[in-house]
């Protein structure tokens, strides 16, 4: 468990272990900085280890060397900090909500298209060995996942606050209650992806996989949450 973590759905512990460490630096040193050194760091640091590795990528290069990354703080260490500069100086508005909407589906679209085309090229060249090899667009770390995921967050803190008081009371418990299950639906994850495999890859002989992704990930959050509703009510019992 030191050297790796138990679970693949548990690596954000070790991460956010390694955030805790460091976090008390960071809450000084973000406490004096300026806009503009926000943006310095973010900018640099967000090209150099989120946009090259993308470039390099589709360049069939190897990217920046070892001795420049190693040498500067770390993406999520860098989306501690974007987390200070969004608070601080971008103002969540409703007016944002269709914009933030056409970014999310376009974004998605383009993650969509990026991923067919790895699967493509390696299905012409006969190096797919396993749905793992198609994934590169699929890293967290890189550029198209940060914006998607960005514009997600303040899609949904603008919804938020436009819509907040037209949500009745039962609205805002059942999506708590939803909410509540989400742990235990992350958790399971990777045993339930395990389970639903065979069906996945009889699947893919028929439908195209992101077709097959889909109803996978949909049949994993389902199950999930129903067992996890299930283990909620036995352990209150």
């Amino acid at each position: 468990m030191i050297e790796r973590p138990f679970s693949n759905c548990l690596w954000y512990l070790y991460m956010y272990l390694g955030i805790l460490l460091i976090l008390p630096v960071l809450q000084k040193m973000t406490k004096h900085m300026t806009k503009r050194d926000y943006e310095y760091i973010l900018i640099s640091g967000f090209f150099i280890l989120s946009v090259c590795p993308v470039i390099a990528h589709c360049m069939g290069k190897n990217g920046v060397s070892s001795l420049v990354t190693g040498s500067m703080l770390g993406v999520y260490v860098l989306m501690v900090i974007l987390g200070y500069y969004l608070e601080k100086y971008i103002c969540v508005k409703e007016t944002m909500i269709k914009w933030l909407l056409l970014i999310v589906i376009g974004e998605t679209c383009v993650n969509v298209a990026l991923s067919y085309h790895e699967w493509r090229v390696l299905i012409d060249n006969n190096k797919l060995t396993s749905p793992n090899d198609y994934l590169f667009y699929s890293n967290q770390e890189y550029i198209n996942v940060l914006i998607l995921s960005i514009c997600v967050f303040l899609l949904l803190k603008s919804i938020w606050i436009k819509y907040e008081y037209k949500f009745s009371a039962n609205v805002k418990k059942i999506v708590s209650y939803i909410g509540g299950l989400t742990l235990g639906i992350y958790v399971m994850g990777d045993f339930w992806i395990e389970m639903f495999l065979p069906l996945y890859y009889r699947g893919c002989a028929r439908l195209h996989p992101m077709i097959c992704v889909v109803i996978l990930q949909a049949f994993v959050f389902i199950v999930g949450m129903i067992v996890t509703m299930i283990l909620k009510r036995i352990c209150k019992k």
